[in-house]
Order: structure tokens, then C-alpha cells, then sequence
């Protein structure tokens, strides 16, 4: 996927280096909703499926609906807050992809490829959380430096 970087906390918020446009996470997203929803409809028609078909289907279509939210360009908490929901469900997907395939209940290259999606989406959705919030919050090291600045070295 290469080093991606955020660039900016409104709809840009998804504005990566990599030179795409930020809306190009939405139909990612969606599409892997879309994705997602075909994998668990194939899934056996038994409790253990019937289980796993809605609980994928929940969380896969919510990484889409919240990264859509998300995007809409409220304010930097609430696209933090919508960005953290994205990264749990994209996560809870990935988790149910993985038991999926642990269990035999599905297999082949379209799973694996799904798998490997989900992965992708999570880091993604990781950066962008982890620089929203170091840049809505930034760690203590820096904030102990700043007053180190203003207030001058400590006397002996």
C-alpha cells in the first residue's frame, strides 16, 4: 500500500499522499461492504452461518455508512469519533473473515482477497485515527516541552 499520509480534518480528512481524491474511500468502503454482504450470503444455512452472515453483514455495511458520516465534514471531534467507529467495525470484519476461513465454512482466493482487504482498510483507518487524534491531542512529551518553552528551565 506504500506510506500513506492525512492531510487535512474536514471531508479532505481522507486526503492521503498517495495523490487520491478523498472520496475515493467511499466507494472502497462501500465496495467492501458490497463484497462482504455476497461472502455471507454463500455462508451455510445452519446456526453457526445464519450467526456469522449477520453480524458480518452488520459491521462490514457500517465501516461504509460511518466513513460516509464521517467524511460529510463536521467537526474534528465527530470525524474522530465516526473514524474510531469505522476502525472497530472494519476490525470486527476483518475478525469475521478470518473465523470464517478458520472454520472451513467458506474458502477460495475471493475469501483471501477479502481477508487481505480488510486488513488493508484497517491500517488505513488506523492511520488516519492516529493522526487525527495526535493532532486534536498531542502526546504529553509534547505538551511537557511546550510549558518547558514558555516557563524557561527549572531553577536550582
Amino acid at each position: 500500500m506504500g506510506s500513506s499520509r492525512l492531510t487535512g480534518l474536514g471531508p479532505e480528512n481522507a486526503l492521503m499522499s498517495t495523490g487520491k481524491e478523498p472520496e475515493d474511500l467511499r466507494p472502497r468502503t462501500k465496495r467492501f461492504a458490497h463484497r462482504c454482504v455476497k461472502t455471507a450470503m454463500r455462508l451455510p444455512k445452519d446456526v453457526l452461518g445464519n450467526v456469522i452472515r449477520g453480524q458480518l453483514i452488520r459491521c462490514s455495511t457500517s465501516v461504509a455508512a460511518n466513513y460516509r458520516a464521517a467524511s460529510l465534514g463536521q467537526s474534528p471531534a465527530a470525524f474522530s469519533a465516526k473514524i474510531s467507529i469505522v476502525l472497530e467495525e472494519v476490525d470486527e470484519s476483518w475478525f469475521w473473515l478470518e473465523f470464517i476461513h478458520d472454520e472451513e465454512l467458506l474458502n477460495g482466493h475471493e475469501l483471501e482477497e477479502l481477508v487481505d482487504k480488510a486488513e488493508q482498510l484497517t491500517g488505513i483507518f488506523a492511520t488516519i485515527r492516529k493522526k487525527t487524534e495526535h493532532r486534536d491531542h498531542p502526546p504529553k512529551e509534547e505538551d511537557r516541552k511546550r510549558r518547558m518553552r514558555r516557563k524557561g528551565p527549572p531553577s536550582e
